[in-house]
């Protein structure tokens, strides 16, 4: 393999890395961390009450701001969530055209199962 050939294959590789790290992240930020899912906002006016010792009207308002912040990030996410497939099969398509049949195979093996990871992800958070 010439240097070249290294350093095209190193790139891909790297920009596929950091298209896996990021859109995990991103997903993963969507769905447990961006918006406060239930459970957790529970926890989380716990919290608030516990170090800030809120009162009884201050929580319902926190509730109140929280519910609508939710909301709004669900809203926010289902606008842009065809963006970032539309991204990563870009992506994907890019890197398989890079690759020979036996590399492919496992590639879309590869993609497989982090498309299956995903969705168990997010029956664990809904």
């Amino acid at each position: 393999m010439s240097f070249s050939k290294f350093k095209v294959s190193l790139l891909i590789a790297v920009v596929f890395l950091l298209g896996v790290v990021v859109g995990a992240s991103v997903d993963q930020a969507f769905l447990s961390g961006i918006w406060i899912q239930p459970h957790s906002q529970e926890r989380f006016i716990e919290k608030l009450q516990n170090r800030l010792q809120l009162s009884a009207e201050q929580t319902l308002a926190v509730q109140d701001i929280l519910d609508k912040a939710q909301g709004k990030f669900k809203m926010f996410y289902k606008s842009v969530k065809p963006q970032f497939e539309d991204i990563r099969q870009l992506m994907r398509t890019s890197i398989s055209e890079q690759l020979n049949p036996e590399q492919n195979q496992k590639f879309t093996v590869m993609c497989n199962e982090y498309d299956q990871r995903k969705v168990e992800r997010a029956k664990k958070h809904r």
